[in-house]
């Protein structure tokens, strides 16, 4: 039943395929070239190759649940036949254990290695306040309880989904023909943004995403469950597994049976609060949004497809004067980079932040994970200062990289300029130490030396933010940017161990004990 759904999609980019019982051999964008080959094992893929610049030879293994790893990806990042990176998750009570390994000088010893500790269940954030006017065809509603009530209270699909019947009495009977509208307009727009690009012979991330979301709903039935209501949902819209050991932690109570992967849960209305309704585009934005997160893609880990695709498809700017999908957001949706620490991602994504000021974390994450990968390159360092946004540490980052470098490029110059020059404001010398820190921490890779430089300074720093915090004035937003910055070096050196070497120095635990000397700005 499924692939009368589909049909159209499926013929729209259809693939030569070779097939054995375990391995597909298949040529995604039809130009007589094998670029992509799956091998399964009992019906689930264990391996993958791709072939993305399309020379003939594979440049990206992902190996599947292999020991202890839930992923494992190698690429060859430059296309030159050598695996340069390796990217390993590793599942741990709800959070994924990412290992980077980088062998910069291609010798078989991977010289830069470092951690990222994420949550796999992942979220969007509230950005919108709409009004929907229900209105429910009671005969309609009833009648789907009854084909839902021999699946414990899920609405069997033909196109991929199992829906909670919650979402129905919340949305009307119309919603799994929402949901049923919103992969369609989904696969459709990525698979546009795949044919408008230049070059027909690149695997571009669209073409790659369209393909892996065929499979997910072929293979898989994707649970959409709308009574969660034992969940922190304040400021979340809707949230999603990314990985096949994710469970609900909370699932409704008439769900006896665990819910797996891959699920959506959006945020339960009870029909009387009016603080958080959706119009129909913003609900298929969310959507499609939680539906990438279910490939395995994660904020400041991969490349920012939930976003970006979401926005690109079903955003407020996708028509516009120069035409459709010419803005950012698509660009970012066609994922023409080799992966999230290319230097023409990092220039997208701080557009993108422009565009969108929630987005400056997302894009700060990624500039400071291109400077673990890109030791002293003070481009990349500039480029963070510009993501600043008039923040008094940025302001204090460009005036020491115009003290300590003389003779800077033009480019870098120019990044720096605009931080450069924001008038003083308060908190300046808790901005001067963090700066120092970030410098420290990401250009010289020291990590000894920006614990210290917190230890030495961390009462200054404390006293200082907390007498803003305590005015309550209109400087207020300066003692939660500086906390914000503290929070996230405190976690990269504690929970990431970031710059820890075994044997050596011990920073992760005295990052760990500078959270009780600063619990009161890292705190919420």
């Amino acid at each position: 039943m499924f692939h009368k759904i589909i049909i159209f999609y499926i013929t729209l980019y259809s693939s030569n395929v070779w097939t054995s019982e375990t391995i597909k051999k298949l040529d995604l964008n039809k130009d007589g070239i094998i670029d992509r080959i799956e091998y399964y094992k009992q019906n689930k893929l264990i391996k993958l190759e791709e072939d993305r610049n399309n020379d003939g030879h594979i440049d990206n293994i992902y190996h599947y649940n292999l020991n202890d790893y839930i992923q494992v990806w190698e690429q060859d990042t430059d296309y030159n036949k050598i695996i340069d990176r390796k990217v390993s998750d590793k599942y741990n009570k709800g959070k994924v254990e990412i290992k980077y390994e980088k062998d910069k000088d291609q010798d078989g010893i991977y010289e830069t290695i470092y951690f990222q500790v994420i949550h796999s269940d992942q979220k969007i954030n509230n950005c919108y306040s709409l009004n929907l006017q229900k209105q429910l065809d009671v005969f309609a509603e009833e009648s789907l309880k009854m084909s839902a009530a021999s699946t414990k209270g899920f609405l069997l699909t033909n196109f991929g989904y199992s829906i909670d019947l919650a979402c129905i009495k919340q949305w009307g009977v119309g919603f799994p023909w929402l949901v049923k509208n919103t992969i369609n307009e989904g696969l459709q727009c990525i698979i546009d943004l795949d044919k408008k690009k230049g070059n027909k012979y690149t695997i571009s991330g669209a073409l790659k995403n369209s393909h892996e979301l065929l499979i997910l709903l072929e293979n898989e039935n994707v649970k959409l469950v709308c009574s969660e209501k034992e969940y922190e949902w304040e400021g979340t819209l809707g949230h999603a597994s990314t990985t096949s050991k994710d469970k609900l932690t909370n699932p409704p109570a008439k769900m006896t049976n665990p819910i797996e992967h891959p699920f959506i849960s959006l945020l339960p209305r009870d029909g009387k609060s009016k603080a958080l309704e959706l119009e129909k585009d913003q609900l298929k934005n969310t959507i499609f949004h939680e539906q990438l997160h279910n490939l395995g893609f994660k904020h400041e880990d991969s490349i920012e497809y939930p976003y970006a695709c979401s926005d690109c498809c079903f955003g407020n700017d996708i028509y516009n004067p120069a035409g459709k999908y010419n803005t950012v957001a698509c660009k970012i949706c066609l994922g023409e980079y080799k992966n999230e620490t290319d230097i023409n991602y990092l220039h997208d994504i701080l557009k993108y932040a422009n565009k969108n000021s929630y987005f400056y974390p997302h894009a700060k994450a990624t500039a400071i994970k291109s400077l673990k990968e890109s030791p002293k390159d003070l481009y990349i360092l500039s480029l963070f200062v510009k993501m600043g946004n008039y923040d008094v540490v940025s302001t204090e980052l460009a005036q020491l990289i115009q003290r300590n470098h003389k003779n800077l490029s033009s480019k870098i110059q120019n990044n720096i300029n605009e931080a450069a020059k924001v008038p003083n404001v308060r908190g300046r010398f808790s901005g001067k130490i963090i700066s120092e820190v970030y410098y420290q921490l990401y250009f010289n890779h020291d990590a000894d030396a920006a614990v210290k430089l917190l230890e030495d300074n961390k009462d200054q720093i404390r006293n200082e933010i907390l007498t803003i915090k305590n005015n309550n004035d209109s400087f207020s937003f300066v003692a939660k940017n500086l906390s914000s910055h503290l929070d996230k070096i405190i976690y990269d050196l504690w929970v990431n161990k970031y710059g820890n070497k075994d044997g050596e120095n011990n920073t992760f635990m005295r990052a760990y004990r500078l959270i009780g000397d600063l619990y009161e700005l890292t705190s919420k």
